[in-house]
């Protein structure tokens, strides 16, 4: 067995002055008294531990109505039991009684919980049964003696527990993972394999050595040629771009369409000006033309050039824009696939990268205000084609009124 030194003197005094030391040195790894203090560990299971949602099991290894497991969490014993009705409940393996526990085997299927000490009965929601003698005291309220309740709820087959009466709701946080979770149908999963590794170290230190993996070039290197930083910020980087630039290609897309149309609308209006045009001119009329809607007109055919003109323009900037935005697409796309080319090369071509990323970031806006400016060039354009369709309404009734003037 390996020995901890620890201090007979701690005190609370003393932990204080040392978390206000840890304050006077960020980033820097804890001082070894948070590593070995029985008080900083006490305080630890009381106001962390006991107050977590921790996974207990998973469904499949209690399958049967009285199926249980003990789960212990620092120096209590926790029972998961599958009751009568079916459900999956959990419970402190503590008589209420002297505190003996009423579970001994880590696993295993029972009616009911029955204390070996003084023999009273637990029912498997662990309500009380019986208490032998207990008829003596009139004020006894079995109701009120039965196992002390665990939170307990279950998600997709897995189990979590909660020491804490007051926690709060697990379930609704648990459903923002629903969807990626359900890919992997854990409800109906089974446990092939399970152990429990005893660790003479302090519990901190496992969940920090397995939170990173800067020792895994080293210490485990066969797992690190599978699963590298570099490999995995590459895939990273790649699945980014290819999701930043399919979502702006389809928004360009759109936009091109839109303008296309409503160059179409304007284009074939224009055509049709200039036909009305051509019949004035071969049936001489345009002299017998009201002059307001002779200045209508060629006010609305200037507008309707400079509409065509502002379109074509909102075009090209997206074009352009679109050009760029593919052009830094591939600069971050080459930059992230050099990673894996040397660690030399690593900070330079993060470097780049991070600079690509700035300059798409920036194109996407610019795009963004192009785009804005092409819709309100479309939208003139429409402005100026709705007038242009009542101007020409008046102009084809003047036309005809020339013409039948004119057969007179």
């Amino acid at each position: 067995m390996h020995l901890i030194a620890t201090q007979v003197d701690d005190s609370l005094e003393r932990m204080r002055e040392k978390l206000a030391a840890e304050r006077e040195r960020p980033q820097h790894a804890m001082d070894a008294y948070f590593y070995r203090s029985h008080l900083v560990y006490e305080r630890e299971l009381d106001h962390l531990v006991f107050k977590s949602w921790l996974y207990a099991l998973h469904s499949s290894e209690i399958p049967e109505k009285g199926d249980y497991q003990l789960v212990d969490i620092g120096e209590d014993s926790i029972i998961v039991v599958r009751g009568d009705d079916g459900e999956v409940r959990a419970m402190h393996n503590i008589c209420r009684h002297r505190g003996a526990q009423v579970c001994e085997a880590a696993t295993g299927n029972k009616r009911t919980f029955v204390c070996p000490y003084h023999g009273w009965v637990y029912n498997l929601d662990g309500s009380m049964k019986a208490a032998r003698e207990t008829h003596v005291m009139p004020d006894f309220d079995a109701a009120a003696h039965g196992l002390k309740p665990v939170r307990c709820v279950e998600y997709m087959g897995l189990v979590f527990i909660n020491c804490d009466p007051h926690a709060a709701d697990f379930l609704g946080p648990l459903e923002n993972i629903r969807e990626p979770l359900g890919a992997y149908d854990l409800a109906n999963a089974k446990v092939a394999h399970r152990q429990t590794y005893k660790i003479d170290a302090n519990w901190k230190l496992v969940l920090e050595n397995y939170l990173e993996c800067y020792h895994c070039a080293t210490s485990h290197r066969a797992y690190a040629k599978l699963h590298t930083f570099k490999d995995s910020l590459n895939r990273l980087i790649q699945t980014d771009v290819a999701l930043v630039s399919n979502a702006l290609a389809q928004t360009q897309r759109k936009l091109s369409d839109e303008i296309e149309k409503q160059r179409d609308s304007v284009v074939t209006f224009f055509n049709d000006t200039s036909q009305i045009l051509n019949r004035m001119s071969e049936r001489d009329l345009s002299m017998r033309m009201d002059k307001e809607y002779e200045e209508e007109f060629m006010t609305i055919r200037d507008a309707l050039n400079r509409a065509l003109d502002n379109l074509d323009e909102g075009l090209s900037q997206v074009a352009v824009s679109s050009d760029q935005i593919s052009s830094a697409s591939g600069q971050i796309s080459d930059g992230s696939q050099s990673l894996a080319q040397g660690a030399t090369q690593q900070a330079s071509t993060l470097e780049e990268v991070a600079s690509s990323l700035e300059e798409i970031t920036s194109m996407s806006k610019q795009n963004t205000a192009n785009a804005q400016q092409a819709r309100a060039m479309s939208e003139e354009a429409g402005r100026s084609t709705d007038k242009g369709v009542e101007s020409m309404k008046r102009l084809s009734q003047a036309i005809d009124r020339s013409k039948n003037s004119t057969d007179e």
